[in-house]
């Protein structure tokens, strides 16, 4: 196969129109992967159909719906991978097509960024397609491959590849009933998929290559807030952190992003570190630097040995001294802010009687204050 015509025959048809999600297929090699004519063109029709036709609201009539699953819409993840390439102009190229049983077929799909005129992988991911009732219908990896087992506590249901503790599942639920009090609110029922790794819940759902898979700190997570689902990769049976984000969509939909992983961070940590050491790396790493907190803040991307972020200990920074200065009641006043950045802004203001300009001269102060406060 001449691969520099495919690429520039690729390129020519995927950024042709820039609006639209495209998508083309790998004929010549998807052909040699041992599937017939008939069978392809099928499959082939059924997906650009689904492509072409896409709404978040109907996409999963097109999905295998499993009461048992992991996630409640089977196409939770395509669904994100669809609206991100709406939004960054992707366009799908299914580099790969095999048949796995008698009616199921394995897709592999390549989502390409176009680059300064050059094509980039930005994401890989594979999906299963089942002929039913002479259509085809997909399932998600986590679902076909079932890698997991079940198990119930009295609100959680762990899904995880090996046998759970126990004893640590029944801390997770105290902690449940504490976030349930602290948030004034009922207990929230939940599902855990419990892992070892970013790394391995991303390719339990079916990622080849994405983004998170990649970083150094697999101690991560994500959250399906709508569902009450966590993916936690950090091989443990808690993350307060995590959960501490399904109790604040419950109650707080005017949240801005900043506090809402602040508040998450200062209750439960992140990556495997409390608030106080988070606050720690940051300020060590920035007290004999000429930073601009706030320029980093809300224009850029700080972070310490990629596991200690300015965005997540600045926003727990914020409701520390929130709940110094008036509890409980103005740490709400501040998670509920508003959404956008002027709304925060504002909210600051009301609080901490600090101007947006003076931000940067805010934080650092506080920094420097709390670490001598934390650490004397």
């Amino acid at each position: 196969m001449n691969f520099n015509f495919l690429f520039f025959t690729l390129f020519f048809i995927l950024f042709s129109r820039a609006q639209e999600v495209k998508t083309v297929f790998n004929d010549e090699f998807i052909k040699s992967c041992g599937i017939n004519n008939e069978e392809y063109t099928t499959i082939k029709n059924s997906f650009s159909k689904y492509i072409k036709d896409f709404d978040v609201s109907t996409s999963v009539n097109y999905w295998i719906i499993n009461e048992k699953s992991v996630f409640d819409y089977p196409d939770e993840d395509f669904v994100n991978l669809m609206l991100e390439s709406q939004k960054e102009n992707l366009s799908i190229f299914i580099q790969a097509i095999k048949k796995v049983n008698p009616d199921t077929y394995q897709i592999e799909l390549s989502f390409l960024k176009n680059i300064d005129c050059k094509l980039e992988i930005y994401t890989v991911y594979k999906v299963f397609a089942k002929l039913t009732k002479s259509e085809f219908k997909y399932i998600n990896n986590i679902d076909f491959e079932k890698k997991y087992n079940k198990y119930q506590t009295k609100t959680i249901t762990f899904f995880s590849e090996n046998s759970i503790d126990f004893n640590q599942a029944n801390v997770f639920e105290e902690e449940n009933k504490n976030l349930s009090k602290f948030f004034e609110t009922d207990i929230i029922n939940f599902k855990y998929f419990k892992s070892k790794s970013v790394y391995n819940f991303m390719s339990d759902r079916g990622y080849l290559l994405e983004r998170t898979m990649l970083l150094p700190n697999q101690n991560g997570a994500e959250t399906f807030v709508g569902e009450n689902l966590i993916f936690s990769g950090n091989n443990s049976e808690v993350n307060i952190h995590e959960l501490t984000h399904l109790y604040i969509f419950k109650c707080f939909p005017n949240r801005h992003n900043l506090i809402d992983e602040g508040l998450a961070t200062y209750l439960g940590g992140s990556k495997g570190l409390s608030y106080k050491e988070h606050l720690k790396n940051i300020y060590l790493s920035i007290k004999d630097k000429n930073i601009n907190l706030y320029n980093e803040l809300f224009f850029g991307n700080y972070v310490v040995d990629d596991t200690s972020s300015l965005w997540y200990t600045a926003g727990a920074l914020l409701c520390d001294i929130a709940v110094e200065k008036g509890g409980k009641k103005m740490l709400f006043e501040l998670i509920n802010s508003g959404k956008r950045n002027i709304d925060l802004f504002k909210k600051i203001e009301d609080i901490f009687s600090v101007e947006e300009d003076k931000i940067d001269d805010l934080l650092k102060h506080e920094l420097k204050r709390k670490y001598d406060q934390y650490y004397p």
